[in-house]
């Protein structure tokens, strides 16, 4: 028998004193949406059940009154319940872009919100944020898969004044880049700089480029023919000032705030970062579908010229190590095993082999889990005979 507990607005760090001496439990809660345009609240319908010593839930905006098991109301929604005691498995969402496309698994956004067995991440943290380590938006995971198309596949040359980012190298494209190593626009380049008198004569040059291929490229997307040579030519021109890096499969790129940067085409690229989704963008070589200007000039009163070391350890260890956030890269040889405890949420993909923890559950490239701080840790297995990797985050800084 599910009991109703009515509308709740207070939910407990410990769930147990919402089971109380019951099995299953049901209750109404008001989830607000500021992270929506329209940020009017729901009304949402949870059922919290014990089953030995897991926590698991349903959440809908409906759910059946005559139903009396958590059991009975899985199989009416047709979908499995989520244990708040073990990891979560996020779901990806596809999140459309000009230059391709990016893959969210913890993104709480306008544009998209990931969830975990079809319930939005943003119901699980809003209601069980105690429970999950977590009560304000996590770690940003997502992957980067932009077109092999050369400038087509370019993404915008932007910088954040925020936003903290880690890029992982899973794959260089070779039909785009034949020996394997791929690029990106990295800052500014720094021998071009050293020829001018001053970085303002720098900038102002960098900025008089910048304008010359904006004017044609409004042209173009207006629907003016006839201006490919002019158009290539004066690419070329705004992207000298820039710096291009090499890049090859398994390098981390860490990107702080201020670097103007552009991951280019056919290299694909796991990526965390804070959840902040502010940018400035200083040039693109297409039309812009998402703002109808660039922000060149306020984003170089700000911008870094000096050059940044961009990529980081290489090691089977901490491979970017923020103010923010920690990113571990982690091996494990077949028939061995890793121990994960904290005291905190941490957020895992995999990007090698196959890895495992419980029984029947897989751990595979680019399958991605919400582990919360749960009092036992997480045992994550190699049964297979090739080595497995992962990466995990954590926020270094909680309030």
């Amino acid at each position: 028998m599910i009991e109703n507990l009515g509308p709740l607005q207070n939910i407990p760090g410990d769930l147990h004193e919402l089971i109380g001496g019951h099995t299953c439990v049901r209750f109404e809660y008001e989830h607000h949406r500021p992270y929506l345009k329209n940020p009017e609240p729901i009304t949402l319908q949870v059922v919290l059940g014990l089953e030995g010593t897991s926590l698991q839930c349903l959440i809908a905006e409906q759910l059946p009154k005559d139903v009396d098991s958590l059991e009975e109301m899985s199989r009416f929604l047709n979908r499995q319940p989520v244990n708040l005691t073990a990891p979560l498995p996020l779901d990806p969402v596809y999140i459309p872009k000009p230059w391709g496309r990016e893959i969210w698994f913890s993104g709480i956004e306008e544009r998209g919100v990931s969830t975990c067995r079809e319930i939005p991440i943003a119901w699980l943290l809003d209601i069980f944020g105690l429970q999950l380590g977590c009560t304000t938006a996590p770690l940003l995971l997502k992957i980067l898969d932009p077109l092999p198309d050369e400038n087509i596949g370019d993404l915008y040359f932007e910088l954040h004044t925020e936003k903290v980012e880690v890029y992982v190298v899973t794959h260089v494209d070779r039909s785009a880049w034949p020996d394997g190593v791929g690029r990106i626009r990295y800052g500014f380049d720094q021998s071009l700089l050293a020829e001018y008198d001053s970085s303002a004569a720098f900038l102002g040059a960098y900025r008089d480029a910048v304008r010359d291929y904006e004017r044609v490229r409004r042209q173009i997307d207006s629907g003016i023919t006839g201006l490919e040579t002019e158009e290539r030519q004066l690419r070329q021109n705004m992207y000298r000032f820039t710096a291009l890096k090499q890049i090859r499969q398994g390098d981390v790129i860490t990107v702080e705030p201020l670097v103007p940067h552009s991951l280019q085409h056919g290299v694909r690229v796991i990526e965390f970062q804070t959840p902040h989704y502010e940018r400035y963008i200083l040039s693109f070589g297409q039309q812009v579908v998402t703002q109808d200007h660039w922000n060149t000039d306020q984003a170089l009163e700000v911008a870094r010229l000096d050059g940044r070391p961009f990529k980081g350890d290489q090691t089977n260890d901490i491979i970017a190590d923020f103010d923010q956030f920690r990113v571990q890269r982690i091996q494990i040889e077949p028939g061995n095993a890793v121990s994960l405890g904290a005291d905190r949420y941490q957020i895992l993909i995999g990007i090698q082999g196959s890895l495992s923890y419980g029984p029947g559950t897989l751990i595979n490239p680019e399958s991605a889990w919400f582990l919360p701080p749960a009092g036992n840790d997480v045992e994550i297995y190699n049964h297979t005979e090739q080595p497995g990797t992962f990466l995990t985050a954590t926020e270094t800084r909680l309030p």
